[in-house]
């Protein structure tokens, strides 16, 4: 009986503990004041990145932040290589500050809502450009979006 017991409290405990470590994703909408209409990744017709598309989110307050949220919408893995780049002020965005990084990289799971990558920025009025990479180091750039587009 003991063991029973036992084996009954050590599998609800497995499992419990298997629900805390999976985490819901954050939507960009619910971190930013205005969030753009999605928008292909652009790939020069060569399908590198398929059913993904991106995000772009602002926020009105100060410090004036940007970010950027993929989503796949695809059977498949993907990985990215991304960076932001102010088309008025010419600078790239800084997404990770810890590391003082202005690229970043995640792996897309199928059917999955990738992670709110942002940065701190002069004004949110400028235009932002996305730049993507695949794996075989083509870069691919997404001409500029604005929150002037999305009102």
């Amino acid at each position: 009986m003991r063991k029973v017991f036992f084996s009954i409290l050590f599998l609800s405990a497995l499992l419990s503990a298997r629900e805390l470590c999976s985490q819901e994703a954050r939507d960009l909408s619910k971190c930013c004041d205005t969030v753009s209409a999605s928008y292909p990744i652009p790939d020069k017709d060569q399908q590198n990145f398929g059913d993904i598309v991106f995000r772009f989110g602002w926020n009105k307050k100060a410090p004036f932040k940007v970010a950027v949220q993929f989503v796949n919408r695809g059977y498949d893995n993907k990985k990215l290589k991304f960076a932001i780049k102010d088309v008025t002020s010419k600078k790239m965005v800084v997404l990770d500050v810890a590391h003082k990084s202005r690229f970043g990289s995640e792996l897309l799971k199928s059917n999955s809502l990738g992670a709110v990558w942002s940065g701190v920025v002069d004004d949110v009025n400028d235009g932002f450009s996305l730049y993507v990479w695949n794996g075989k180091g083509e870069k691919f750039v997404k001409g500029p979006i604005s929150i002037h587009d999305q009102e």
